[in-house]
């Protein structure tokens, strides 16, 4: 794997996916601090926090710039129409990690990152399986990643208008 233990990580968008996330990280021993914009979401992930087991290793962040600013990689969980805002707050907190989303679709926020996160050290797109299926297609080749050393970054080999892409400064 390659994140190690005791890794800080910032999930914005509490959901489904993005809960999921956040929970799976923290089971895996890595801090994660969790955000999302619809305080009620906030509200009740607070609550499931309170209630984890000692040791449960997340958090509920009031702002995105909270949830950020020790984060070493932010996963974006939340639906396209709202990533857009997501990036400009992490511009807006300084943020300039690492970061990777579980966006359903791929070529809308390849471009919203392109135009928005000149400042970041990288983004790595997300699978575009939906549904946890692979797509009829080859299987993906790993490849190294500059912007995440030691780590494997999924290609397809396949022009990057037909599918997701690593992006780097």
């Amino acid at each position: 794997m390659c994140l190690s233990s005791g890794v800080d990580i910032a999930v914005i968008g509490l959901g489904l996916i993005g809960g999921s996330t956040l929970r799976a990280l923290a089971r895996a021993g890595h801090q994660v601090l969790g955000y999302d914009a619809d305080p009620a979401t906030r509200a009740t992930a607070r609550t499931a926090a309170a209630k984890a087991p000692a040791g449960a290793r997340w958090q509920v962040a009031p702002t995105v710039r909270d949830a950020v600013a020790s984060a070493e990689l932010v996963v974006v969980a939340v639906p396209l129409p709202a990533f857009e805002a997501v990036l400009h707050e992490l511009g807006n907190s300084g943020y300039s990690g690492l970061v990777t989303d579980v966006t359903s679709v791929k070529g809308p926020v390849r471009d919203l990152v392109e135009r928005r996160l000149h400042r970041l050290a990288g983004f790595v797109g997300g699978t575009r399986w939906p549904g946890g299926r692979p797509p009829a297609s080859p299987p993906p080749t790993p490849t190294s990643s500059p912007a995440a050393p030691g780590c494997s970054a999924w290609s397809r080999r396949r022009p990057r208008s037909r599918t997701g892409w690593s992006w780097r400064r």
